[in-house]
């Protein structure tokens, strides 16, 4: 049963984010150290965008300046932010275990969102990527706006497909879906509605950063 699956995901999962120390074959360490040490600036109260400039969309470099600030409860070493992160990954990642089973389900039916579940859930690659870098939360927004979209929710999905926008680019991948079907005065709207979100989140930073 999925409540089954699920929970052997979730035990897995949090106790790698416990133990699991990720030097392997193919590199050594992983990219949570350097947004543990640019996270360190948040101790002198310095936040990205509006006191330094980071790459990435602002969702994320905030969490982990929360994440580090957190981690002062915890010791305040990198091992502590390392494991906040990994716990924070397991919470996303459920969350897209969750969203197959669902999406799968209402697709086709409850057994093959079941095997889909099951699937995912013995895939190793979404382990390993999940104590390497932040992509887990993006990849949760993007299969949220997919199970918004084939429940009919145009407007969810564009709110969800936004706040993906502002973690990474890569949920842009779920617009083509989001205006297929849709009439020329839909899609102008979903599209003012995404641009407006990430603008209006982004902007404000560009002109006080």
């Amino acid at each position: 049963t999925f409540p089954l699956v699920l929970l052997q995901f979730v035990v897995l999962r949090v106790l790698l984010a416990l133990l699991w120390r990720p030097w392997g074959f193919f590199e050594r360490g992983s990219d949570v150290g350097a947004y543990e040490q640019r996270a360190r600036l948040a101790l002198r109260g310095l936040q990205p965008y509006l006191d330094y400039w980071v790459e990435y969309p602002p969702v994320f470099p905030w969490t982990a300046s929360g994440l580090k600030l957190l981690s002062i409860h915890f010791g305040g070493t990198e091992a502590a932010f390392q494991v906040l992160f990994s716990l924070l990954l397991v919470v996303f990642e459920t969350g897209t275990l969750i969203l197959i089973y669902r999406i799968v389900t209402r697709i086709w039916d409850e057994p093959r969102g079941l095997l889909a579940a099951v699937a995912y859930a013995l895939l190793f690659y979404p382990v390993y990527i999940a104590n390497r870098n932040f992509d887990g939360i993006a990849v949760f927004f993007l299969l949220l706006g997919v199970y918004a979209l084939v429940q009919g929710h145009r407007h969810s999905a564009t709110l969800a497909l936004a706040l993906g926008l502002l973690t990474k680019v890569f949920p842009v991948a779920g617009f083509p879906a989001l205006l297929s079907g849709a009439t020329l005065t839909s899609r102008a709207r979903y599209l003012a509605i995404a641009l407006g979100l990430v603008g209006g989140a982004m902007l404000p930073l560009a002109l006080i950063g």
